[in-house]
């Protein structure tokens, strides 16, 4: 299945877990707000250094 990996720039939480190898899988990412709402399936998450977050998402978000 394809898929497409997102860098999350920065991660501040007071819960360490959300550094953990996929944290955030099996939830979902939006992008814009109202009609315009894109929802992307978060396959994986990979903490990487300097508090930065890999998200592999399902799908690639569709462009305007």
């Amino acid at each position: 299945m394809p898929s497409i990996s997102a860098t999350i720039d920065t991660i501040s939480s007071s819960n360490p877990a959300a550094t953990v190898a996929n944290y955030f899988a099996d939830g979902y990412l939006r992008l814009g707000n109202g009609a315009n709402s894109q929802y992307r399936w978060i396959a994986a998450s990979t903490a990487v250094a300097g508090g930065q977050i890999v998200l592999t998402l399902l799908s690639a978000f569709k462009t305007a």
